[in-house]
């Protein structure tokens, strides 16, 4: 990972594709397409060389052996339009199958769990935060903690996440996650009312049906940092959590830049933002879509914004994702 270099830059009206999720940019407008393998093949080539992908949230970029070909209008434009990304023009998704659920983000990168089970077993004290491994919690006039994986409110015995939540008097809990994120999921166990859950677009959506358990996924989100769990009813609600699942919000593109030496393409720059100081990320690279992506330059940016280099860039096409690489 290296900054800009020398060499001719062609910024304005390259012949580029930003493939984000379901939204394409052709004849220099929007428009939401299904989400399928299929229809991202046959939009490849629509008439701008904008198509789309059927990765929910992580960005691909196309690099044509046309880069020079003048669009009738910039790449900044194309930038500007493609700024709401599909993680933000998509309707979230609810799984209820977790299997499915992972299929789902398993090209988003950055998938982080919570079992409990190294947690210390005990109340927590409410209107405080208390730091649970990564994760935040947040009681509000109510009595919740980490359990011991036994009782009724056991989810599969082992430790978990328990709070009471209520509608008359107002009990609620907020969980906060250590950074952004785009999907998360849970398997959960609920006696009384049901629970409902509130964050980015999502308000007071029910999990299940009332003296219920099961698991619930949420994909194609806003970024946001914390669930508020809730009860509306004048009822009291039981509310256990385990095995929590949540995928890390994705870099944001900013701008991509071929470089010429001699006239001919040399590397391709791509700079990011929304980084993480405390991460690494890789720039993968593949020149057909049903290919494997290969690392091409991979670092750790000192701050928000950062560029990534292909040394080596193809002849012809390339596909391009960075990728946060998860610890551990």
């Amino acid at each position: 990972m290296d900054g800009e270099k020398g060499g001719t830059a062609v910024g304005t009206g390259a012949a580029l594709a930003l493939l984000l999720g379901r939204v394409e940019v052709c004849s220099g407008k929007r428009e939401l397409v299904p989400r399928t393998r299929a229809s991202m093949i046959e939009r490849i080539n629509c008439n701008l060389g904008v198509a789309t992908s059927d990765s929910l949230v992580n960005p691909i970029f196309q690099m044509t052996s046309n880069y020079k070909y003048q669009f009738p209008f910039s790449w900044i434009s194309v930038a500007t339009a493609l700024s709401c990304s599909s993680f933000l023009c998509a309707e979230t998704q609810v799984f209820t199958d977790r299997e499915a659920w992972m299929e789902a983000v398993a090209n988003l990168g950055g998938i982080y769990s919570e079992d409990f089970n190294e947690i210390q077993t005990g109340n927590f004290l409410s209107d405080t935060a208390t730091q649970v491994g990564d994760l935040t919690f947040e009681l509000f006039d109510t009595s919740g903690g980490i359990r011991p994986g036994t009782g009724a409110s056991a989810i599969d015995g082992t430790e978990f996440f328990q709070v009471r939540l209520d509608g008359n008097p107002v009990q609620s809990a907020r969980m906060s996650f250590p950074f952004p994120v785009v999907a998360w999921g849970m398997d959960y166990r609920h006696a009384g009312d049901q629970t409902h859950v509130t964050f980015a677009d999502i308000s007071l959506k029910p999990i299940g049906k009332h003296n219920t358990s099961g698991f619930i996924g949420f994909v194609g989100l806003a970024p946001f940092e914390d669930v508020l769990f809730s009860d509306p009813f004048i009822s009291f609600c039981d509310f256990s959590m385990d095995n929590l699942v949540f995928v890390e919000a994705p870099p944001v593109f900013d701008k991509i830049v071929p470089v010429e030496e001699e006239g001919v393409l040399s590397e391709v720059q791509i700079t990011f933002g929304n980084l993480r100081t405390d991460a690494s990320y890789q720039l993968m690279r593949t020149t057909e879509l049903e290919s494997d992506f290969t690392v091409v330059d991979s670092g750790s940016p000192s701050e928000s914004s950062d560029v990534f280099t292909d040394t080596n860039p193809p002849a012809e096409r390339a596909f391009y994702r960075l990728q946060v690489v998860p610890k551990g």
